[in-house]
């Protein structure tokens, strides 16, 4: 599949989203820019799995891939509106348009193997269609990994913690990410 034909999304930090073949949205999402960090390319180490982890890979047919892991989704009320907030308006920018666009949904980027997943705050996936998904299965999205994540920063996040999910973010796929620690 030729992804290059289609719109890409980039994000300014103090001004919004916008398509990178020139045409600029008529509304764009500024609530969002000025509070977005963007994190590519990626400087961080990478962490090889436990070697416990290698056992985890079995055949397709003999693997779960949970769509919850019973963890609340934001740590508090500002975090929550602020995903919902960049869910919301980047569905909005790319309305009609082949791109997936989902918020906390657990994302596997390998056959056979429920221990490798992350829940981006929000992921975007160009050429992808719209529409409901209880899990974003690479596998079964023609292999097209989100290529835009954004985490929405809480006050218990730690540097290890976000370091790390930069790092999976790397390996599997993930061309751009944004943090944003949320102001009022």
């Amino acid at each position: 599949m030729v992804l290059s034909n289609l719109p890409r999304l980039k994000l300014w930090k103090s001004f919004a989203v916008y398509f990178t073949h020139g045409i600029l949205p008529e509304k764009a999402p500024s609530s969002i820019g000025s509070s977005l960090e963007f994190h590519r390319p990626f400087t961080v180490f990478y962490h090889p799995l436990e070697e416990g982890d290698m056992n985890a890979v079995a055949t397709a047919t003999d693997v779960t891939y949970p769509e919850s892991d019973g963890k609340p989704m934001a740590d508090n009320t500002l975090q929550w509106d602020w995903v919902v907030r960049i869910v919301s308006e980047l569905r909005e920018q790319f309305a009609g348009l082949q791109v997936f666009v989902a918020g906390d949904l657990f994302w596997y980027p390998v056959r056979g193997n429920n221990r490798i997943v992350a829940a981006p705050d929000a992921l975007v996936a160009f050429g992808r269609s719209p529409g409901y998904r209880g899990s974003y299965r690479q596998w079964e999205e023609e292999d097209v990994a989100p290529q835009v994540a954004f985490e929405v920063l809480s006050p218990g996040n730690t540097e290890k913690e976000m370091q790390g999910k930069f790092v999976f973010y790397e390996k599997y796929g993930v061309e751009e990410c944004y943090t944003s620690r949320g102001r009022q």
